[in-house]
């Protein structure tokens, strides 16, 4: 379990939190209560971008968080009480990330959703203070490091080595090796996914990595990097991306006349971009950690329902299916406090060590162990439906060889 911090002040135990109770006063029912719990509500964060470059992701995600919290609340709620989701736009920057997480810190009890590594980064040191569990809307995984930071999906390096090794087997090649090329933020966590990468290909004797490049979120202009990969003469193209520099990359080298095979962890893709991309997306996939909107699973028409049902109004995207994932983890770790009659921040950052959520088919059963080891390390290959954006599984869920026996660091 990661170390919950102790020794918090008596001027914090006694102060008054928000909409909750003082910490420490225990409710009629017995369950001891904190910030953003009363004896009606429980109220958790959504720290997401909603106006910013990948708005797209944050919005979709909320939306699926709040129609999980809808459903649950229908219901009865938890703990006989009512979740409420208390969305704060992030702007995906740093700086903005820290003011909005210090207007909701002493009124919620949980973060949901707090989306970018960037963003983490900056107040991962206020979470570690507040003991407040969190929930990374990205799979990056050095987040398994952090204090009360919990990754509820597979690390990307995951993705990405089950993505090439997919690659391997299925994209053809000129010569004797398929030609690989990788694209990364300029960042400590693009090395990390370069690391995964000379991981995996280490592994794959007909498979050479020949170009490795970087972006920057300000990029605009893609025409460097495309002209490496295509002058290195990358067949198949893995991308550490948000949407904005998917629909760079692939637009820029299309007008190029350079037409790899485009493969992508989970969050480079939104339904949004397949107008503008259009048959681009035919040389795509996308490989993720959940199932895909349309599946005939329990969790997926659950959730289907839900959407229908409170967010009509919405354009289904599939990052929704992941937004469902962190209101059902939010749910049972709540449920799990409520049951030890300790609905504070220390309390559900309890209930987080060896948290087991079925998914229902979502994606695989998770259990959260001890918040540092992949919950999973299956993930699947996905065409684009290039009319809806929507994603279809061409494999099943899988690890590959190398998957299995990555670790943090290598």
């Amino acid at each position: 379990m990661k170390k919950a911090l102790v020794g918090l002040t008596a001027v914090a135990l006694l102060a008054g939190c928000g909409s909750g109770a003082a910490k420490g006063e225990t409710a009629a029912d017995g369950v001891k209560q904190g910030n953003g719990v009363t004896d009606s509500e429980i109220r958790v964060a959504l720290l997401n971008d909603f106006s910013g470059p990948i708005a797209a992701l944050g919005n979709a995600a909320a939306v699926g968080a709040e129609v999980y919290f809808d459903t649950v609340n229908a219901a009865g709620g938890i703990c006989g009480r009512k979740v409420v989701a208390v969305r704060e736009d992030t702007k995906y920057d740093p700086k903005v990330t820290v003011q909005a997480y210090r207007a909701v810190s002493d009124d919620v009890v949980a973060i949901t959703q707090l989306l970018g590594a960037a963003s983490i980064n900056a107040i991962k040191a206020d979470i570690a203070r507040d003991n407040v569990m969190t929930l990374p809307a990205t799979q990056t995984g050095s987040m398994m490091t952090l204090e009360d930071i919990f990754l509820f999906l597979p690390p990307y390096q995951i993705e990405n080595i089950n993505g090439i090794v997919w690659a391997a087997q299925n994209v053809p090649a000129s010569g004797a090796k398929l030609k690989l090329g990788v694209v990364n933020p300029a960042d400590a966590y693009g090395e990390e996914f370069h690391a995964a990468a000379r991981y995996a290909v280490a592994s794959l004797p007909n498979v050479e990595l020949v170009a490795s490049v970087t972006y920057t979120n300000t990029d605009e202009d893609f025409t460097a990097q495309v002209n490496k990969l295509r002058n290195a003469g990358a067949e198949a193209v893995f991308l550490n991306t948000t949407p904005k520099q998917t629909a760079g990359l692939v637009g820029q080298a299309a007008q190029f006349g350079y037409e790899p095979t485009w493969i992508g962890q989970g969050g480079t893709w939104a339904a949004s971009l397949a107008k503008p991309l259009g048959g681009l997306t035919e040389r795509y996939r996308v490989v993720n950690s959940v199932a895909a909107l349309g599946e005939d699973t329990p969790g997926v028409k659950k959730l289907e329902e839900a959407l229908a049902k409170y967010a009509a109004d919405e354009t289904p995207d599939n990052m929704m299916v992941t937004g469902w994932v962190t209101g059902a983890v939010t749910g049972a770790a709540l449920e799990k406090a409520c049951a030890n009659k300790d609905l504070t921040p220390e309390g559900v950052v309890a209930a987080m060590e060896n948290l087991e959520v079925d998914l229902e088919g979502v994606g695989p059963k998770l259990n959260m162990g001890d918040g540092q080891s992949p919950v999973s390390r299956e993930s699947r290959v996905n065409r684009i439906d290039p009319k809806t954006g929507g994603l279809t599984p061409i494999t099943d869920w899988a690890a590959s060889q190398p998957a299995t026996t990555w670790s943090l660091g290598k």
